[in-house]
């Protein structure tokens, strides 16, 4: 069997109780897209930010649609142009909606958190505070850690007034990175835990347990039913432990085996991309195929092998390419 798969992301942001209770709305952002490159992006609006929820907006969209159109150059350009890349377009962004409403680009700050994976690649970033952690060897561990601002209590935000290196990069090949966290510094107050003040981030915190079964839960139930139940603890215990908005994106790559076994239709159908069951069993016998042979197998010899028609395989197998199968 071949290593396809396709990667998978979910992401959730609740309003936090002294939002609520101030009636605000939610101020954290988090966007997610599927496809050939699987991406998630966070943002969190900054509290003295006259448009703090807009600028998350804008922020965490500007850098999603770039991951997607810009993936494999940001890869080639090395860490250094692709840092100075991503926060030029932030910043155009974020000015071009700051003069729609009458505000500076400060008035729209947030932080920033993302990471995207596509065939073998990953790239992820980190500006302010929250938590970016990876998962290897079984075990999330942080990366990345908050960044202090010039006074207690303070960090830092985009548009950056320290230049590019506020922005912290990882880039390169995903061996031996199974998955990737990006948690706001709310939900980090319950699931990421000081252990210390000695060593690397990795030794001096303790991630929640309960990331590694919203983890293992993508390879078993449909992303969707995962999300929901991030979004019930986020909601519950998560929340309870802090006053403001919390949010978390989990990216992972799921394998073929794992993605179509014998588990709930819905979960194949949203695996595989189908609105039928009847799609999905096409799918997954082309799928099979696919895995078995690799890439190299000619569409003819891949529908005789799947037992479809050439005409339902063409169709079937760019389906499943649109979705980040491969």
């Amino acid at each position: 069997m071949s290593s396809l798969g396709r990667g998978v992301a979910v992401g959730v942001a609740v309003r936090g109780r002294s939002h609520e209770a101030r009636g605000i709305g939610c101020e954290d952002v988090v966007l997610t897209r599927d496809g050939p490159v699987t991406i998630a992006a966070l943002a969190d609006g900054a509290g003295s930010a006259r448009h703090a929820r807009l600028g998350a907006e804008t922020t965490a969209r500007a850098v999603v649609e770039l991951l997607a159109r810009e993936f494999a150059a940001l890869q080639d350009a090395g860490p250094v142009a692709a840092r100075d890349r991503i926060l030029e377009v932030v910043d155009a962004a974020l000015a071009r909606e700051a003069h729609v409403h009458g505000a500076h680009p400060s008035d729209l700050a947030s932080t920033l958190l993302f990471v995207a994976m596509s065939h073998g690649r990953v790239i992820g970033g980190h500006l302010g505070d929250g938590v970016v952690a990876v998962r290897r060897k079984g075990r999330f561990e942080v990366v990345f850690e908050p960044a202090v601002g010039e006074f207690a209590g303070e960090t830092v935000f985009v548009p950056t007034r320290g230049g590019a290196g506020d922005l912290r990069l990882f880039t390169g090949p995903t061996v031996g990175i199974e998955g990737v966290a990006l948690m706001s510094d709310g939900a980090a107050t319950s699931l990421c835990g000081a252990l210390g003040s000695e060593g690397p981030p990795s030794a001096r915190y303790r991630i929640a347990p309960i990331l590694d079964r919203w983890w293992g839960g993508l390879s078993t139930h449909a992303p969707s039913e995962v999300r929901g139940a991030v979004e019930e603890a986020l909601r519950g215990p998560v929340r309870a432990r802090t006053g403001d908005d919390c949010s978390l994106a989990l990216v992972r790559r799921v394998g073929f085996v794992d993605a179509t076994a014998l588990v709930t239709p819905a979960r194949r159908c949203e695996m595989l991309g189908a609105s039928t069951c009847g799609a999905a069993r096409i799918r997954g016998r082309l799928a099979r195929a696919w895995s078995e042979v690799g890439e190299g197998l000619e569409l003819v010899r891949l529908a005789r092998r799947a037992r479809v028609s050439v005409r339902k395989a063409r169709q079937h197998h760019a389906a499943l390419r649109a979705i980040g199968w491969g």
